[in-house]
Protein backbone atom coordinates (compact mmCIF):
# COMPACT_ATOMS: atom_id res chain seq x y z
CA UNK A 1 0.00 0.00 0.00
CA UNK A 2 1.36 3.34 -0.94
CA UNK A 3 2.27 6.06 1.94
CA UNK A 4 -0.37 8.86 1.32
CA UNK A 5 1.16 12.10 0.04
CA UNK A 6 1.16 15.77 2.10
CA UNK A 7 -1.00 16.82 -0.49
CA UNK A 8 -3.56 13.69 -0.06
CA UNK A 9 -3.24 14.49 3.86
CA UNK A 10 -4.08 18.17 2.78
CA UNK A 11 -7.35 17.03 0.63
CA UNK A 12 -8.49 14.56 2.82
CA UNK A 13 -8.40 17.42 5.56
CA UNK A 14 -10.41 19.93 4.07
CA UNK A 15 -12.71 17.93 2.86
CA UNK A 16 -13.35 16.32 6.72
CA UNK A 17 -13.73 20.68 7.56
CA UNK A 18 -15.89 21.25 4.70
CA UNK A 19 -18.42 17.64 5.61
CA UNK A 20 -18.24 19.38 9.54
CA UNK A 21 -19.12 22.80 8.01
CA UNK A 22 -21.41 21.60 6.20
CA UNK A 23 -23.68 18.95 8.45
CA UNK A 24 -21.80 18.78 11.69
CA UNK A 25 -24.67 21.24 12.60
CA UNK A 26 -27.34 18.48 11.85
CA UNK A 27 -26.28 16.51 14.82
CA UNK A 28 -27.18 19.44 17.20
CA UNK A 29 -30.68 19.46 18.89
CA UNK A 30 -33.62 21.57 16.68
CA UNK A 31 -32.81 24.70 19.58
CA UNK A 32 -29.20 24.51 19.02
CA UNK A 33 -28.40 24.38 15.39
CA UNK A 34 -28.10 27.83 14.78
CA UNK A 35 -25.12 28.08 17.38
CA UNK A 36 -23.77 24.13 16.31
CA UNK A 37 -24.08 25.91 12.58
CA UNK A 38 -21.67 28.84 14.08
CA UNK A 39 -19.65 26.60 15.94
CA UNK A 40 -18.75 24.21 12.98
CA UNK A 41 -18.00 27.02 10.26
CA UNK A 42 -15.86 28.93 13.03
CA UNK A 43 -13.78 25.38 13.41
CA UNK A 44 -13.54 24.72 9.81
CA UNK A 45 -12.11 28.94 9.12
CA UNK A 46 -9.46 28.32 11.62
CA UNK A 47 -8.46 24.47 10.26
CA UNK A 48 -8.33 25.76 6.93
CA UNK A 49 -6.06 29.09 8.01
CA UNK A 50 -3.93 27.09 9.77
CA UNK A 51 -3.49 24.66 7.02
CA UNK A 52 -2.45 27.58 5.09
CA UNK A 53 -0.27 29.12 7.21
CA UNK A 54 1.75 25.69 8.12
CA UNK A 55 2.32 25.65 4.18
CA UNK A 56 3.29 29.74 3.53
CA UNK A 57 4.47 30.87 6.91
CA UNK A 58 5.21 34.15 7.51
CA UNK A 59 4.56 37.01 9.97
CA UNK A 60 2.50 38.49 8.82
CA UNK A 61 0.00 35.52 8.10
CA UNK A 62 0.99 34.50 11.51
CA UNK A 63 -0.66 38.07 12.69
CA UNK A 64 -3.51 37.69 10.66
CA UNK A 65 -3.94 34.00 12.35
CA UNK A 66 -4.10 35.27 15.62
CA UNK A 67 -6.78 37.57 14.57
CA UNK A 68 -8.58 34.73 12.74
CA UNK A 69 -8.32 33.13 16.30
CA UNK A 70 -9.22 35.65 18.05
CA UNK A 71 -12.16 36.38 16.15
CA UNK A 72 -13.10 32.38 15.19
CA UNK A 73 -12.75 31.41 18.97
CA UNK A 74 -15.34 33.57 20.08
CA UNK A 75 -17.72 32.28 17.88
CA UNK A 76 -16.86 28.43 19.11
CA UNK A 77 -17.19 29.59 22.96
CA UNK A 78 -19.50 31.87 22.74
CA UNK A 79 -22.33 29.34 20.50
CA UNK A 80 -20.97 26.61 23.09
CA UNK A 81 -21.73 28.78 26.41
CA UNK A 82 -25.20 30.03 25.18
CA UNK A 83 -26.18 26.75 24.47
CA UNK A 84 -25.63 25.62 27.90
CA UNK A 85 -26.73 28.93 29.54
CA UNK A 86 -28.39 31.19 27.41
CA UNK A 87 -28.71 35.14 28.19
CA UNK A 88 -30.66 37.92 26.31
CA UNK A 89 -29.20 38.84 23.36
CA UNK A 90 -30.57 42.36 22.05
CA UNK A 91 -31.61 42.84 18.48
CA UNK A 92 -28.38 43.84 15.92
CA UNK A 93 -25.99 43.02 18.97
CA UNK A 94 -23.78 40.10 18.77
CA UNK A 95 -23.85 36.72 21.14
CA UNK A 96 -20.23 37.49 22.73
CA UNK A 97 -20.77 41.15 23.07
CA UNK A 98 -24.08 40.82 24.71
CA UNK A 99 -22.72 38.59 27.51
CA UNK A 100 -19.50 40.62 27.77
CA UNK A 101 -21.03 44.19 28.06
CA UNK A 102 -19.46 45.73 25.56
CA UNK A 103 -18.89 45.95 21.54
CA UNK A 104 -16.62 43.10 20.94
CA UNK A 105 -16.39 43.37 17.28
CA UNK A 106 -15.04 47.37 17.57
CA UNK A 107 -11.84 45.65 18.83
CA UNK A 108 -11.88 43.39 16.11
CA UNK A 109 -12.13 46.14 13.28
CA UNK A 110 -9.66 47.87 14.78
CA UNK A 111 -6.97 44.68 14.50
CA UNK A 112 -8.43 44.09 11.10
CA UNK A 113 -7.52 47.75 10.18
CA UNK A 114 -3.96 47.70 11.69
CA UNK A 115 -3.34 44.28 9.64
CA UNK A 116 -4.27 45.81 6.67
CA UNK A 117 -2.35 49.50 7.09
CA UNK A 118 0.86 46.77 8.28
CA UNK A 119 0.56 44.69 4.81
CA UNK A 120 0.32 47.72 2.67
CA UNK A 121 3.19 49.04 3.74
CA UNK A 122 5.11 45.89 3.90
CA UNK A 123 6.79 46.32 0.73
CA UNK A 124 6.03 42.86 -0.50
CA UNK A 125 7.39 41.16 2.64
CA UNK A 126 4.03 39.05 3.07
Amino acid sequence: MARASRSDAITSAVLALGALRHYGWQFADDGLRGEAWKACSAACILGLAWMHYLERPSQYMAAVIAWLAFEELQVLICAAWWAADPWPVPDGCAVCSARAGIDIGAIGILLVALLVWRVAFSKGNV
